[in-house]
């Protein structure tokens, strides 16, 4: 199989994709003085930065935030969910309004996914809106909540085409998305069937382990297990400094150099 030694990100965008077309059109409507941040996701993401080919019925598109950094653009009125939903049907850009691909306005909290994502996504300015495209790893991950056969197919394209995820490194991903897993119940829009109202990412990963690596995966003792050795390990509270706390009321002491070797190493992993 052939492939990329490591998954090179971030790749160029092809904005001539369907997707592509469809979020330029609505991107370049949003009038002067509303920069709106959104995010992009689902095969739409992938259609544009690794596979082409993959194709859906939507191109999701949610509000996001601005990164609080020194360098990101001033957004003191974006546009509200509300307002982009209008704006797409007076583009007739929503679903029912055209043949074919159409533009499906998510709320934020549709994109459920690691949460390493908003450090790695790679965003762009297209008129006046900021478009954050997240990692492909972070749109396969947001996948497994349901994983139907287009979204199976989509990760057997990606391993086809780049050689990644590999075993190890998704597992290394889903480490760092632990916190899914103790999900019990998600909230995705109205848009999605009611059966999906429930996240059935644990069964979704042990069928995703079957039909990629041929093996059944062990989800606490492979995914969750390591994740609270490494905490129990780096952040190194005695048992009697928990006992201590308790009394007084106080937190627990933690040695310095010890937690700041626990954020280098997480700042290092969260890198693509």
């Amino acid at each position: 199989m052939r492939g990329e030694v490591t998954l090179t990100w971030p790749r160029p965008i092809a904005w001539q994709q369907p997707a592509g077309q469809l979020i330029k059109q609505f991107c370049e409507a949003i009038p002067a003085g509303r920069i709106t941040p959104i995010v992009v996701f689902g095969s739409a993401a992938l259609q544009l930065t690794t596979l082409p080919t993959i194709t859906s019925g939507d191109t999701d598109i949610a509000p996001d935030v601005m990164p609080a950094t020194p360098d990101a653009p001033n957004c003191p009125n974006p546009l509200s969910r509300q307002e982009m939903m209008n704006l797409a049907t007076a583009l007739h850009l929503s679903k029912g309004q055209r043949k074919g691909l159409y533009l499906e306005i998510c709320a934020e909290t549709t994109f459920i996914t690691s949460p390493r994502w908003g450090r790695r996504a790679d965003t762009h300015r297209i008129g006046n809106a900021i478009v954050a495209i997240p990692h492909p790893y972070d749109i396969l991950i947001a996948k497994l909540h349901r994983l139907e056969s287009k979204d199976l197919t989509a990760f057997k394209l990606m391993v086809e085409k780049t050689a990644h995820p590999t075993e190890k490194e998704f597992l290394e991903e889903l480490r760092a998305a632990n916190r899914l897993f103790n999900r019990r119940e998600y909230n995705p829009e109205s848009h999605l069937p009611r059966q999906h109202h429930e996240s059935k990412i644990r069964e979704n990963t042990c069928r995703l382990w079957r039909e990629l690596w041929g093996r059944q995966v062990n989800i606490n003792r492979e995914i969750l297990e390591p994740v609270e050795r490494e905490l129990e390990e780096i952040i190194a509270i005695e048992r009697p400094g928990i006992k201590e706390s308790l009394v007084s009321g106080l937190p627990p002491k933690i040695d310095g150099q010890v937690l700041n070797k626990f954020r280098a190493r997480s700042i290092g992993k969260h890198q693509p």
